[in-house]
């Protein structure tokens, strides 16, 4: 049953559409990602359902007992309580029972009447079916889960930082409990083991959970649906956002298929038109095709899944060699060891992500192992003059008053205005984009603008800070492609895990001071390493019986061998008994019979080549 329904709902700003007549409902308990590349309206969407802006038209319906929960620093109603005193608003009926059932136990000890036994009684067993009893160790979960040690309780809130009050203002929204809980980027000041756990609490959360969010592998392991947003219209579809992505680029076939297949039988209604209207004994024949051919429902051209860049970085190096090596380095501020002393060596070609909790130094260690910035002690040695690019979350290396083109060419004046207009076009910047402004690119432009400037570099090393911060996903994707073919060396922080797991072959967790390094990418480290009470704990996996069930697996090969071969020689006979039909000329005048049996040989085609892909896999 649908607790949210949205019909025809339409939002422009000026001229510029947003939204376009969009319809969808969503159920009870269902888990929703609000899915599209930046712009496309998604946050409008949000603030729409919750009414913080009005819609031009269209109609929003909620079942009537629904209560709706907005992240926003709104939640917070004074920031002049402690942070426990914020919380406790969240139960205040229950703390009210709370205070009457001590008064009236008060009351019962002094006056043991059988009346006020049963008002005790009575009281107290609604105070338990409501949580009374568990209100508390609530609050000190959730509080302790987001990263707040009693130390934080008795602090106001008006000395927390800005990510700090945004993650009080979420864990009062979760211990409120709404029924439709409405999420704008619920992982922003998150670190990985808070995303971890966050992303198994809101799956089994006992309500409906809206989210917009870029973290892809958060959507995959959250969401059982994907709401797209897509030229201003929005899509519904089962499953998460690996089961969307293979839904989307099938739909996509499918309907350029069908355009095509289309296209054939126009073209060849008109090749036979041509042919049989100048004939007298034809012309009744032709007239007919005509009038199909105008009344036929044209398919229009699906379009074509985005473009994706086309890039290259070259490197000096090319074999590989030791670059770095650290020997008990510290780091700080203030003569104060933000870790434990680190070593390690950094080869070309290691692309290592440096992850942990907020606050543990990652940003620091990157800068350190750069410039020496924050070195408090130990060995930081560079073996070689290396050239090398930093990216800062601020992308500083920018001039917001130049336009894209300048900004290639100031720095490389050799370069012809063909040269840079085809380097901008490999980085998806067409026609008249290369005289905008940096000013007004958005956070995924001005990272492809960066990555654009970087491959007429020949750098050996990229440090890289939080590189995919506020990306749409397809910008992501394109990033980590090129950094995937990158031949030189990656030092980078990020907590974004499909992200690493595309570009990282080495893991650095720094947890309470002490460093966890390990080859590989995250799903690498997580299966070493599973989370236990906040931190990462040491898995000792199971050694697989390479030789196990080999015998009864070497059976139900050549069976199935041998119905594969049965069933291939099947297809083959019924592919020649139908190519031997449209050889028939009748039949080619024919045109709907012609075309099912083209259609039932290609069906037949494609079973007989997976077929034998598969029987190929068994030898």
């Amino acid at each position: 049953m649908a607790i949210l329904s949205v019909t025809d709902l339409t939002k422009s700003y000026g001229d510029k559409t947003v939204l376009s007549h969009v319809t969808f409902a969503i159920n009870k308990n269902d888990k929703v990602a609000i899915v599209g590349d930046n712009g496309e309206g998604k946050s409008t969407l949000l603030k729409i359902l919750t009414r913080e802006i009005p819609c031009d038209s269209g109609s929003i319906y909620f079942e009537s007992n629904a209560s709706l929960g907005y992240l926003s620093q709104e939640v917070i109603t004074n920031l002049d309580h402690t942070l426990l005193e914020e919380m406790k608003i969240a139960f205040l009926p229950l703390i009210k029972m709370e205070e009457n059932l001590a008064v009236l136990l008060d009351q019962m000890n002094r006056f043991p009447t059988s009346e006020n036994i049963k008002k005790y009684t009575s009281l107290e067993e609604q105070f338990q079916m409501l949580g009374g009893y568990d209100y508390s160790y609530k609050i000190e979960m959730l509080l302790n889960k987001f990263g707040f040690n009693k130390s934080y309780y008795h602090r106001k809130i008006s000395s927390f930082s800005g990510g700090e009050r945004t993650r009080a203002s979420f864990v009062k929204l979760l211990l409120n409990n709404p029924n439709i809980l409405l999420l704008d980027e619920p992982t922003n000041h998150l670190d990985l083991i808070m995303i971890e756990w966050l992303e198994k609490y809101l799956k089994t959360y006992s309500g409906t959970v809206i989210i917009v969010s870029h973290d892809r592998t958060f959507i995959d392991n959250f969401a059982n649906k994907i709401l797209a947003i897509e030229n201003h219209k929005c899509e519904l579809f089962t499953g998460n956002y690996e089961t969307y992505s293979k839904e989307k680029i099938l739909r996509y076939e499918q309907l350029l298929k069908q355009y095509r297949l289309q296209e054939k039988e126009i073209q060849r209604y008109e090749m036979l038109i041509r042919k049989f209207k100048p004939k007298p004994t034809k012309t009744s024949f032709a007239a007919s095709l005509e009038k199909k051919l105008s009344k036929m429902e044209r398919i229009e051209k699906p379009k074509e899944n985005k473009k994706t860049i086309k890039a290259h970085f070259d490197t000096l190096l090319t074999h590989r060699v030791i670059l770095h090596a650290c020997k008990d380095l510290t780091f700080g501020y203030n003569e104060i060891p933000l870790t434990e002393p680190l070593n390690l060596e950094i080869y070309n070609q290691d692309k290592i992500c440096i992850m942990g909790q907020n606050g543990c130094g990652k940003s620091t260690l990157i800068q350190c192992l750069m410039n020496d910035a924050h070195k408090l002690s130990g060995i930081n040695d560079d073996f070689r003059k290396f050239s090398f690019f930093y990216f800062d979350q601020n992308q500083e290396i920018l001039n917001p008053q130049m336009t894209l083109f300048d900004t290639i060419q100031s720095e490389f004046p050799l370069m012809t205005n063909t040269e840079v207009r085809t380097l901008l076009g490999r980085f998806l910047f067409y026609e008249d984009d290369a005289f905008k402004f940096v000013s007004n690119l958005s956070g995924g432009e001005k990272m492809r603008l960066i990555f654009a400037l970087i491959t007429l570099r020949k750098y050996e090393v990229l440090y890289l800070d939080e590189p995919t911060n506020h990306l749409d996903f397809s910008t992501k994707q394109v990033i980590a492609d090129i950094l995937e073919e990158y031949q030189g060396t990656i030092i980078m922080v990020s907590h974004d895990r499909y992200f690493i797991n595309r570009v990282a072959n080495k893991i650095i967790y720094i947890q309470n001071k002490h460093f966890i390094i390990e080859e590989g990418n995250y799903s690498h480290f997580i299966e070493l390493h599973e989370i236990e009470n906040n931190h990462f704990m040491l898995n000792t996996p199971k050694k697989k019986d390479k030789n196990s069930n080999f015998v009864q697996k070497n059976k139900d090969n050549k069976k199935e061998k041998s119905q594969i071969e049965l069933k291939i020689n099947q297809i083959e006979q019924q592919i020649q008994e139908l190519q031997g039909q449209m050889n028939d000329v009748e039949t080619q005048y024919h045109w709907s019979e012609y075309q099912e049996m083209s259609n039932k040989i290609e069906t037949l085609e494609n079973e007989l080549y997976d077929l034998l892909i598969k029987l190929d896999n068994l030898k």
